[in-house]
């Protein structure tokens, strides 16, 4: 992912969206990582993809329930970048313009312009999870030793410890073998984190048990996870 690489310093924000960035920078006071425009989908919708590296960086774009993003800020954002790109206001076709800096964008209608904006940390913070392997889990599993535990499973929201029962999860919760497990899963988990986006005095392991899980999602880790 370029995002990444730009964090990781292998990459740059293209120099033609460095003037957008500025200006976002200084209206907004938060600085994106990476801008890059594309047109979507079989209806060919031009959007541009605006990334900043937290969610509170999304923040001066939000209501204030975080529901939606405001259209005062996203029309003023595409008026600048109107103002970047003259030469490329058409239709949104396959035919190539001189851009900024002499570089090339798809010809594109303002009035369908699409601003899309998205924060990396959530996102890393899944992959980050994901890269732990699934004999690393089951080795995990066996050091723990634990005969109470029936599963590991990592989620989008996080990763679940599952018991047996229900009754089960009511007397481990909070308690030092619940800490204990968490600390260990921390450990395993900081293997991959190099962008330092988990605490450990912000992180918890979830508690659950096959008696729920089996009772009320119908064994479905589809429908749990939904």
């Amino acid at each position: 992912m370029e995002t990444k690489e730009i964090l990781q310093g292998r990459n740059a924000l293209r120099d033609d969206f460095q003037p957008l960035a500025d200006w976002i920078q200084a209206n907004y006071e938060v600085t994106p990582i990476n801008i890059y425009f594309e047109v979507k989908g079989e209806n060919r919708i031009p959007t541009l993809e605006i990334w900043f590296e937290r969610d509170r960086d999304l923040e001066p774009f939000q209501n204030k329930f975080h529901t939606f993003f405001k259209s005062k800020h996203v029309d003023a954002i595409k008026e600048q970048f109107k103002a970047l790109t003259p030469h490329n206001q058409g239709s949104a076709d396959t035919d190539l313009h001189a851009g900024l800096n002499g570089k090339s964008f798809p010809q594109f209608d303002l009035n369908e312009l699409q601003v899309e904006f998205t924060a990396f940390k959530p996102i890393a913070r899944i992959s980050i999870n994901e890269q732990i392997t699934s004999d690393e889990i089951e080795s995990l599993q066996k050091e723990i030793d634990n005969p109470v535990i029936w599963k590991i499973s990592r989620g989008p929201s996080g990763t679940t410890f599952f018991l047996y029962t229900d009754d089960q999860v009511r007397r481990f919760m909070f308690t030092k073998s619940h800490m204990k497990w968490t600390d260990m899963y921390f450990e395993l988990l900081k293997k991959y984190d190099e962008f330092n986006y988990f605490e450990r005095d912000n992180f918890v392991i979830y508690l659950d048990s096959k008696e729920n899980f089996e009772n009320n999602f119908h064994g479905n880790w589809f429908f749990y996870y939904k």
